[in-house]
């Protein structure tokens, strides 16, 4: 069984089990991950960017 497979049967089995609650607020949270993601995606943009390379001695 793959890592996925697991971690969904975890969760169906948690559902099923009535162990997972509803959020109070799921178009709030889900605009959180949305920027949390965004801001995730930024600073590995930026980090790729300073990584640069060497061209003719100069770091980029």
């Amino acid at each position: 069984m793959s890592k996925s497979d697991a971690e969904e049967k975890e969760i169906l089995e948690a559902f099923e089990a009535g162990k997972l609650i509803k959020s109070k607020n799921p178009k709030r949270q889900i605009k959180q991950h949305m920027e949390a993601a965004g801001a995730t995606f930024k600073k590995d943009a930026r980090r790729e960017i300073t990584s640069g390379k060497n061209i003719d001695g100069v770091w980029l």
